[in-house]
């Protein structure tokens, strides 16, 4: 299916869902809907273990809507390479959550449907979530999710996404930049006295860009100032015809199961066994057929000049059985996971065996105030690696330590191809992370100050000619956040202030400064039942030296010829919501053109925006 397919494919299914929404929708006798958003709840594997009864909402929340970038949505802490589908990387460090071995490829990781996150549904009717996006290069985004119960105690459904967005440099005409298919199916199945239950979902990725390299700038050019020529460009990497392409491609499948068994009658599982089975398969590519024209690009080319093909697949075997119990109010869980790993760049195995445990509990106290206390663990038996977290609140204080020593990756060690080669050693990293935060929130305040420092030994990155390194000096990170948010009548504004800075080597790179806000008025029309927000987005970064990225080993690297310069970026945007329905309709970055020519989010990557795009989208729910 290629683009153009997009709008008559979701123009169809609307049509299709309208057809079926009109003769079947059931009324009662006051004419009003009998299923809706209140008859349609959610839940997570996470609220199967912890015994969680009360179900989730469908979220119906208006704010934000508009920011369907994914940089955006996560409030601009990740770079790209400045359309969607294309390699991501987080612009502050975040330590990762597996001790074990991992591939060392992320770059598409969070295009991903997360399997632990997955959603199952309960429903008294069948619920349809159809979602269509037109943004910037001519972006367009089709989303379907669709679930239902068979009977009370058993539920199924499925979600597909297919996205595609047009190349911004180098494209006198509608070229193909990225292709993104993603699916899952899902099923929750419990017994009648809910002592047993069991969830299950396949989720599936399919990840293609072509790459381009970034712009190629003439020898007389000012960086960045003469590069903001868009299609007129010209790029380092050129793809010629399909049998010339250069090319990235992510291929991830995962099979998840968790299930339990409370050896308890009743619903509040005081003691019970539960068990999470999990298989993934990785595959990554990268081609350039026209390397006879790209050469200048690549640093190396050690076997064929005439054309690149690499491939690394990752496979990965995972159990993680324990017991569960509540004792004076304490959840105490204990359990032992086994790893079976698979990489093709050493074409052997792996088995890694780990074991924690987690203990939580919440303290009513008086005037509805409570104390939190989680601590989670795991420890390797034969190694060092181990991941520890604890969780405090109280009052609206709250404090979070995050310890992580983690095994180098795959990737990291070992890769092998016309470009890159090398076989390291590497020792473990670890990290240490502090965060201390306070909420204060009334009706028309809400303050959130947080401080946040990492302190990192042997850190792992990729130098200045994009191969990994290991660093022995100690490396510290610091942040201070405020969110500030107050309102006034029928305006909002939410604010948002990071603050960074770097004690060590200069081998982490983020801007000092981070902010973003959104100003919006907010209404409604009563009688046609319609509510909306109109207002501004605006995001400001101070000037940094971001990473640059190399497409031959999907990694994002250290470089210092090329400074990201300070950018503010101000976004239009009007949200609507009416019955069961949702809209949007922005102008990102309408200063572009005659205030700014445009920034760039990574090296040689302009941003998302060219001068006088408008971007919609809607997200319609049907219950029946």
């Amino acid at each position: 299916m290629n683009q153009k397919s997009l709008l008559p494919l979701s123009l169809l299914l609307i049509l299709m869902l309208i057809g079926n929404l009109s003769p079947a929708q059931i009324l009662d006798d006051t004419t009003s809907f009998i299923y809706g958003v209140k008859t349609t709840k959610y839940f997570t594997e996470e609220d199967i273990f912890f015994n969680r009864r009360d179900h989730r909402a469908v979220d119906t929340n208006l704010t934000d809507f508009h920011r369907y970038r994914y940089t955006l949505y996560k409030n601009n802490y990740n770079q790209d390479l400045g359309n969607m589908g294309t390699a991501l990387w987080p612009v502050y460090f975040r330590p990762q959550n597996e001790p074990g071995r991992t591939h060392g490829i992320n770059i598409y990781k969070e295009y991903a449907i997360d399997p632990r996150g997955m959603k199952y549904y309960n429903t008294k009717s069948p619920y349809t979530e159809l979602k269509y996006v037109q943004g910037t290069q001519r972006y367009a985004d089709l989303y379907v999710d669709f679930a239902r119960n068979i009977n009370p105690l058993w539920s199924a459904g499925f979600i597909i996404r297919r996205f595609t967005t047009d190349k911004i440099l180098s494209s006198a005409s509608r070229e193909i930049q990225t292709e993104h298919w993603s699916a899952a199916i899902q099923t929750a199945i419990k017994t009648r006295d809910h002592r047993y239950q069991l969830v299950y979902n396949f989720t599936h990725l399919n990840n293609e860009v072509n790459e381009q390299g970034g712009i190629k700038p003439d020898s007389a050019d000012i960086i960045p100032d003469d590069l903001f020529i868009y299609e007129l460009a010209e790029v380092w990497l050129n793809n010629g015809a399909d049998d010339q392409r250069v090319r990235t491609w992510e291929r991830r499948n995962v099979h998840h199961i968790y299930h339990q068994f409370s050896l308890d009658t009743g619903v509040k599982a005081n003691f019970k066994i539960f068990q999470t089975l999990e298989r993934s398969l990785v595959k990554d590519r990268f081609e350039d057929k026209n390397l006879e024209e790209n050469q200048e690009f690549y640093q190396n080319i050690f076997f064929d000049s005439t054309g690149t093909f690499f491939q690394s697949d990752f496979e990965r075997l995972e159990q993680k059985t324990g017991v569960a119990g509540i004792w004076r109010g304490w959840q105490l869980t204990g359990h032992l996971r086994t790893r079976l790993l698979y990489a093709n760049l050493y074409d052997e195995w792996e088995n890694e065996w780990l074991v924690g445990g987690t203990f939580t509990k919440e303290i009513l106290l008086k005037q509805k105030d409570s104390l939190f206390f989680d601590l989670r663990f795991e420890q390797m038996l034969d190694n060092d690696a181990r991941n520890i977290s604890l969780n405090l609140g109280f009052k609206g204080f709250g404090f979070r330590y995050h310890g992580l020593n983690r095994k180098s990756s795959i990737i990291e060690n070992r890769f092998y191809s016309n470009h890159y080669i090398w076989d390291n050693r590497f020792g473990n990293m670890s990290s240490n992370t502090y965060e201390l935060f306070y909420a204060f929130d009334n009706t028309r305040i809400q303050l959130r100050p947080a401080v946040r420092a990492d302190d990192i030994n042997n850190y792992i990155y990729y130098g200045l000619d994009a191969t990994p390194e290991q660093l022995s000096e100690r490396v510290q990170t610091y942040s201070g956040v405020l969110d500030f948010n107050f309102h006034i009548g029928k305006w909002h504004f939410l604010n948002k202030f990071v603050y960074s800075t770097l004690e060590g080597p200069n081998v982490i790179r983020f801007p000092e400064f981070l902010y973003n806000g959104r100003y919006f008025f907010s209404s409604g029309f009563r009688k046609s039942k319609i509510d909306y927000q109109i207002g501004f987005e605006t995001t400001y970064r101070s000037m940094y030296y971001g990473n640059a990225y190399m497409p031959a080993n999907f990694q994002f690297y250290l470089q210092d010829e090329f400074p990201l310069d300070e950018v503010l970026i101000p976004d239009f945007f009007l949200n609507l919501n009416f019955r069961s329905a949702e809209a949007f309709v922005s102008v990102p970055y309408f200063t572009q053109g005659w205030l700014s020519e445009g920034y760039f989010i990574t090296p040689f990557y302009t941003g998302y925006t060219r001068p006088q795009v408008v971007e919609f989208g809607f997200r319609w729910r049907f219950f029946d």
